[in-house]
């Protein structure tokens, strides 16, 4: 088996989560749109690592993954999201989870909180070199 390097290395300030949310029943192209206009809007940020998106066959469950350099990008990231997208695109899904990994700061954590996070702490792991 490979060895993958670790996304949170000791003392590291990044933070990154995934978002599960169910897309409403006839809702898939607006959905798609959406996340099309929050793709270019995110790839503008400086702070933003990484801001993927994947469906399951059935194009109905889909996962997002971002990585953020550390909590100002996650504050930069989500307060846009609540100003200029969360009401959209709460349209066209339904949040199943948001589990976040890493140290946010109380400030990203406010934030989050918004979205009803669960935090998860690096317990165990190794990085690869």
């Amino acid at each position: 088996m490979e060895h993958e390097r670790s996304h949170l290395s000791k003392g590291s300030n990044e933070v990154f989560w995934r978002i599960e949310v169910e897309v409403l029943p006839g809702k898939l192209e607006e959905f798609r749109t959406i996340v099309q206009e929050m793709i270019a809007s995110s790839k503008q940020e400086p702070g933003t690592l990484v801001y993927d998106w994947f469906f399951d066959e059935a194009n109905i469950i889909c996962h997002t993954y971002e990585h953020y350099r550390d909590s100002s990008a996650v504050v930069a990231h989500a307060t846009k999201f609540g100003e200029s997208f969360v009401e959209r695109f709460q349209r066209y899904c339904r949040q199943i989870g948001l589990d976040v990994y890493g140290a946010p700061s109380e400030a990203a954590r406010a934030l989050l909180d918004r979205y009803s996070a669960t935090y998860f702490a690096r317990w165990q792991g190794f990085e690869s070199e």
